[in-house]
């Protein structure tokens, strides 16, 4: 259980599969929420667990992994599965998945990697495929660009490819072994080394804008807001990131095993470490001074997923199956979600629906408006 300040007034709602739950007030004004019911649209069982990033297409498709070499493609709104494929061998990241669900779009992934890894391009429409190639280095990221596809392999290398035919645009090495994964902007993508360098990429060209040491090492992509990049070391150095420029700023000291990227919101940054402790606190861009921590939440369970901003709530999974919703502003918790199993994929938020996977294949939908 987590512990809070007395003085924090606290909104708790328990919410189960397949039931519609209204929030109960305690002390809350109702302009802060908005009490509205959360109730499950859909649910499914994959079978077993998912802990890839889930996606959710442009045109309203959810496509989800799992560990037994599963990828499945159901309609957000509805919970109809359009296709269903199983692999021979295991599916090394997320898929990109290019043009939506439709007769043009494409999906990317691996399966399988060294000798006997491939790269498939599936036709969206049915999962089928339309063309593979051997690739043997062990992919971590893979993400739509337009109309090019962004890898990133184990052995710190960035492709740009297109999902077609699978042919190169163009390569570029030298990431460092195991990198973590990128962010896309636009036309630029950021990549961390695993050790001491934040890149700034043209995602079109692949020519490196920027570099910049950033001393420590780094298992955690940056996040973006504004023209600002927030970088965490392993150790919880928080470093701010000038996006433009690539000007580097130690901006404050953070709880260490910081393994998933922080989230910002307005001139905040929230980060939460593997051992349950979740942080926020201010950057004061550009005097250079340390920030000023707002708040910081226990929530006394491990979490292995990235959180995710909801408005004004930042959404915490744990690892022993808790969704948990809490105040941006100042930390408070406003409801909870008691899942199936422990979760290991970030909960996804798109046009009035949150995606919740477990790591026992369960897989739920619910309308958040």
């Amino acid at each position: 259980m987590a512990r809070f300040a007395s003085s924090l007034t606290v909104l708790v709602f328990l919410l189960l599969p397949l039931q519609t739950v209204v929030a109960q007030e305690i002390g809350r004004d109702d302009s802060v929420w908005s009490g509205q019911p959360f109730e499950v649209v859909w649910q499914t069982d994959a079978g077993r667990a998912v802990t890839s990033p889930l996606q959710v297409t442009p045109d309203g498709y959810l496509v989800a992994v799992t560990t037994d070499r599963k990828i499945y493609c159901h309609k957000v709104t509805t919970g109809d599965r359009k296709w269903r494929r199983r692999f021979k061998r295991d599916l090394t990241a997320a898929p990109a998945v290019v043009g939506g669900i439709s007769e043009t779009g494409f999906i990317l992934l691996q399966e399988g990697h060294g000798r006997e890894g491939k790269l498939r391009g599936l036709r969206s429409r049915d999962g089928k495929d339309a063309w593979e190639k051997p690739w043997g280095d062990r992919l971590t990221w893979l993400e739509p660009a337009g109309d090019a596809v962004l890898t990133l392999g184990l052995s710190g290398t960035l492709h740009s490819l297109d999902p077609v035919d699978g042919s190169e645009n163009w390569k570029l090495d030298g990431f460092g072994w195991d990198a973590p994964r990128g962010v896309l902007d636009g036309d630029d993508v950021f990549v961390v080394a695993r050790a001491d360098s934040v890149y700034s990429v043209d995602a079109e060209s692949g020519e490196i804008r920027w570099r910049s040491a950033v001393p420590g090492r780094f298992m955690a992509p940056p996040s973006k807001n504004g023209d600002i990049l927030a970088v965490t070391t392993v150790e919880g150095q928080l470093y701010q990131v000038d996006a433009r420029t690539g000007e580097v700023i130690p901006s404050g000291t953070r709880r260490s095993m910081q393994l998933q990227p922080p989230v910002q919101r307005d001139a905040s940054v929230i980060t939460v470490s593997s051992d349950g402790w979740v942080q926020s606190g201010r950057f004061l861009w550009p005097l250079g001074v340390d920030e000023a921590l707002d708040w910081e939440i226990d929530l006394d369970e491990a979490v292995a997923c990235p959180a995710a901003m909801a408005g004004e709530f930042v959404l915490v999974a744990t690892a022993a199956g808790r969704l948990v919703a809490l105040r941006a502003d100042n930390g408070t918790q406003v409801w909870s979600l008691e899942l199936s199993d422990r979760l290991a994929a970030a909960p996804i938020l798109s046009d009035g629906y949150l995606v919740v996977a477990t790591n026992q294949g369960d897989i739920f939908v619910y309308n958040h408006d």
